[in-house]
């Protein structure tokens, strides 16, 4: 039932509507379901500009998928305003020997939120 109705605010292009579609339909479907209902609605999310959506399609995205698909996620939710995004696109760079960036989005996930300045980085 819940489904429904975030699907319905989702195609009204409501973006905090597309992002708990996704979880829903996450929930729904279990480990084993479809992932493609969740990850569609959080890729509508990502597109009407939801950090949350953005940051979590570039955990849902396959592992087939280029470094670069994912890091593009992981920026547009950083400058979406997702703390943890910023974090998870740090350590993408960071695993790719580009420290430069990983410092930049380090230093905004920092500023967006204290507790990511206390974290570890890669």
């Amino acid at each position: 039932m819940a489904l429904h109705f975030y699907a319905q605010a989702c195609a009204l292009e409501d973006r905090d509507g597309c992002y708990e579609a996704g979880i829903v339909a996450g929930t729904l479907l279990g480990p084993n379901g479809a992932p493609s209902t969740d990850i569609k609605y959080f890729r509508l999310a990502c597109r009407l500009r939801s950090a949350r959506g953005c940051n979590r399609l570039s955990e849902l995205v396959d592992a087939a998928d280029a470094d670069t698909v994912v890091i593009e996620l992981q920026r547009r939710a950083c400058s979406l305003g997702s703390a943890e995004g910023c974090w998870n696109a740090q350590q993408s760079y960071a695993a790719m020997g580009r420290e430069r960036e990983a410092a930049a989005v380090y230093a905004r996930a920092c500023r967006l939120a204290r507790a990511y300045c206390k974290r570890e980085k890669s």
